[in-house]
C-alpha cells in the first residue's frame, strides 16, 4: 500500500507540505460483486496480468463536517519529465490487459503545450480558482474573455450562481496537474449549504489565460444509491499518496496512463485489469468498494464499436501518477481520479451528478 505523509491547510490558499511515495504492492487476485452504484476501473496499458479484480477494500472513514487536514493538495514544482511518448503495451509483458490507444475523448489533446505551461502555474491556478470560489469572487481570475463555464453540465457566467454563491473555503483537494494539455483538475471538499460538498473541477488554460471550467457540484443526497461520504474522501488520502512523486523508474508514461482510462471506460465493466490488491473505489466519497468488485478483465485494446461509456477529456501527470477522464454514467456527468504507479492503479474515485446524460460540452 502507498502511504503519504499529512498535508495540512493554513491558508486559503491551500499550502501544503507534501512527502515522497514509497512502493506500490502487488495485485491480489479477488472477485466478488458490487454493493450498489458504479464499477470499477479500467484495464492498464502496460503490464500484463490477465483478468485482475481488486482486493480487500480499506475503510472510507465516516464522513465529519470541517474536516481541514486530510492531505492531497499538490504544490507543484518543476516537472522531473515523465510524460512519455510511448503508449502501446510491451508485447512481451503478456496477459489480457494491454490498454487504450490513449486517443479517446475530444478533450484528451488540447491545450497550448508544455513549452508554454508549467505545473506552478496550474498548481498555483487551482489555488486562485479555490481562493475565488471562497471569497464569491472570479473577477479575481485571469479569465480569457470568451472563456467558458459549466456547473452540473449548466453553462452560466463564472461566478454568477450556483456554489459560486454559497461555497465555503476548501477543506481538502487532491489534484492532476497535466502540463502537455495544459490542463488542471481535482476532486475537492468544501462546505456549502450547511454541510461539507463534493466538488470535482477541471481547468483548461491557454498561456496564463483560462479559458475554460468545468465543474460538478455535489451536495449531500444526490445519487442515492451510494451514499456520498466526503470524509472518506479525506480519510483515505494518506494511503493513496496522490500528490507523492512517483519514483521515476515507476512511472507510467501519460499516453499508458490515458489509455488505462479509457479503456476502463470502453469496455465498462469488463475493463478492470491491473488493479492493486489495496485498491479502493469511491463514489462521491461513499461505496469504499474494492476496485474489482463485479468487473473484469478484457483482453485488447478497444476498437470503434467499443464505447460502453463515451470518454472525453482524458488528462495524466505521469510525475504523481494520477490521472482524470470525464465520462457520462448512467445519465450522471462523471469525473474519474485514479492513482497509477509502475502499471498498477491504488485508487479509483468518481464525482458525478444527474443531468440526463449531458455534459454541456456538446
Amino acid at each position: 500500500m502507498l502511504r503519504r505523509y499529512p498535508h495540512l491547510f493554513v491558508s486559503s490558499s491551500l499550502l501544503v507540505s507534501s512527502g515522497l511515495a514509497l512502493s506500490a504492492c502487488g495485485t491480489t487476485p479477488g472477485d466478488g460483486t458490487a454493493s450498489g452504484g458504479q464499477t470499477a476501473t479500467g484495464g492498464s496499458p502496460s503490464v500484463g496480468g490477465g483478468a485482475m479484480t481488486g482486493g480487500a477494500a480499506s475503510s472510507g472513514g465516516s464522513s465529519s463536517g470541517g474536516v481541514v487536514n486530510g492531505g492531497g493538495t499538490h504544490t507543484g514544482g518543476k516537472s522531473s519529465g515523465g510524460t512519455g511518448t510511448g503508449g502501446a503495451a510491451d508485447p512481451s509483458s503478456g496477459g489480457d490487459s494491454s490498454g487504450g490507444s490513449a486517443s479517446g475523448g475530444d478533450g484528451s489533446g488540447g491545450g497550448s503545450g508544455s513549452d508554454e505551461c508549467t505545473r506552478e502555474l496550474l498548481d498555483e491556478t487551482l489555488d486562485a480558482y479555490f481562493a475565488a470560489l471562497t471569497a464569491h469572487d472570479a473577477s479575481t481570475l485571469s479569465l480569457s474573455s470568451s472563456v467558458k463555464f459549466t456547473e452540473n453540465a449548466e453553462e452560466s457566467e463564472i461566478g454568477s450562481e450556483g456554489l459560486w454563491l454559497t461555497a465555503g473555503a476548501v477543506e481538502y483537494s487532491q489534484r492532476m496537474l497535466d502540463v502537455e494539455s495544459c490542463t488542471a483538475a481535482a476532486h475537492a471538499v468544501l462546505p456549502a449549504g450547511g454541510a461539507d460538498n463534493v466538488l470535482a473541477l477541471r481547468i483548461q488554460m491557454k498561456g496564463a489565460e483560462i479559458t475554460e471550467v468545468e465543474t460538478i457540484a455535489v451536495p449531500p443526497g444526490t445519487y442515492t444509491s451510494v451514499t456520498a461520504n466526503p470524509g472518506a474522501i479525506v480519510s483515505i488520502a494518506d494511503d493513496v499518496g496522490w500528490p507523492d512523486a512517483v519514483p521515476e523508474a515507476e512511472r507510467n508514461t501519460r499516453e499508458e496512463m490515458m489509455g488505462w482510462m479509457e479503456k476502463y471506460f470502453s469496455f465498462f465493466p469488463m475493463g478492470v485489469c491491473n488493479v492493486a490488491g489495496d485498491c479502493t473505489r469511491l463514489e462521491n466519497g461513499g461505496g469504499s468498494f474494492s476496485c474489482g468488485a463485479g468487473a473484469a478483465c478484457t483482453a485488447g485494446n478497444p476498437g470503434p464499436s467499443d464505447n460502453n461509456l463515451p470518454s472525453r477529456e482524458l488528462h495524466a501527470d505521469p510525475e504523481t501518477g494520477v490521472g482524470i477522464g470525464m465520462t457520462i454514467y448512467s445519465q450522471n456527468v462523471d469525473m474519474h481520479m485514479f492513482k497509477m504507479v509502475d502499471g498498477q492503479v491504488h485508487a479509483v474515485q468518481a464525482v458525478f451528478f444527474p443531468t440526463s446524460g449531458q455534459t454541456g460540452w456538446e
